[in-house]
């Protein structure tokens, strides 16, 4: 690589820095983009699997019946897509919010755990 080259594409870190995706961003994504581009109502189910431990995951209304999301990789599309498919726990939500009623929720969250 020459002097010019490495002006305009400098080196990549040492150790590539990252952070594991959970449930809760998950979620808002899989909501905001289903519902953006298929145009229909999404919402959030919470599920509690344990004292101290809930499961949030979008769902979208299809065809008269709430459908839960999830994200993948789409091999044609080559980038991380929204598709539907089952709950991830065999457990019956015992909450539902809309997706600005979920993100606001997390925002207060999160101030507040600084």
């Amino acid at each position: 690589m020459n002097w010019f080259t490495k002006l305009f594409q400098p080196e990549p870190p040492e150790q590539e820095i990252e952070a594991m995706s959970y449930c809760v961003p998950e979620s808002i994504f899989c909501a905001w983009t289903f519902g953006a581009m298929k145009k229909v109502p999404v919402r959030i189910a919470v599920q509690k699997l344990r004292p101290g431990t809930d499961h949030v995951q979008a769902e979208a209304l299809l065809d008269g019946v709430w459908t839960p999301l999830t994200p993948h990789w789409s091999e044609i599309e080559k980038r991380i897509a929204v598709g539907t498919w089952t709950r991830h726990f065999d457990v019956e939500p015992y909450r539902y919010l809309t997706l600005q009623e979920w993100i606001d929720e997390q925002i207060l969250f999160t101030e507040h755990s600084e």
